[in-house]
């Protein structure tokens, strides 16, 4: 029998937890965030995407938008696809020749995204071969409600 969506985010989020560091202040930082990345990470549809890496180093490859009418407002996006045909097309079609495509777990994604300062958001395409309309997860967003829930364990500790 198949995992739901939810079972799937909860052994994903059992994963994080589990392999968070042991002194209290981090382990209590990933608890403080695991209910709210798997929050977001309910209102998506896949609970597994592919991202495009620098296959030497391992780091994400950035796009960077900026508005047509107002250059200023660019900002750094990870696109994530949840087909792993999609990644690669866009991998050998607009980017270097080491980079690879890697699947990377939800919580996981979004968890990153959230260490990553030079990130401003993520992509995700949801649709497999529609790679003009994403979902766009803002990492200052998700730092807010992480900030949040933070505050609550805290009032709920004292």
């Amino acid at each position: 029998m198949a995992l739901s969506h939810a079972q799937i985010l909860d052994q994903q989020t059992a994963q994080l937890l589990a392999n968070a560091p042991t002194d209290f202040a981090a382990k209590f930082a990933v608890q403080a965030i695991a209910p709210v990345l798997k929050t977001i990470a309910l209102e998506l549809r896949h609970t597994h995407y592919y991202i495009i890496q620098n296959q030497k180093n391992g780091s994400w490859a950035l796009s960077n938008l900026s508005h047509r009418q107002m250059p200023e407002l660019a900002k750094n996006v990870v696109y994530a696809y949840s087909d792993r045909t999609d990644a690669n097309t866009i991998r050998l079609k607009q980017m270097p020749q080491d980079t690879v495509c890697q699947g990377v777990d939800l919580i996981f994604l979004l968890f990153q995204l959230v260490s990553m300062k030079e990130v401003d958001s993520l992509i995700l395409f949801e649709q497999p071969t529609n790679t003009n309309q994403g979902t766009e997860i803002v990492r200052a967003e998700i730092q807010q409600l992480w900030q949040t829930q933070v505050q609550k364990m805290r009032q709920h500790l004292a």
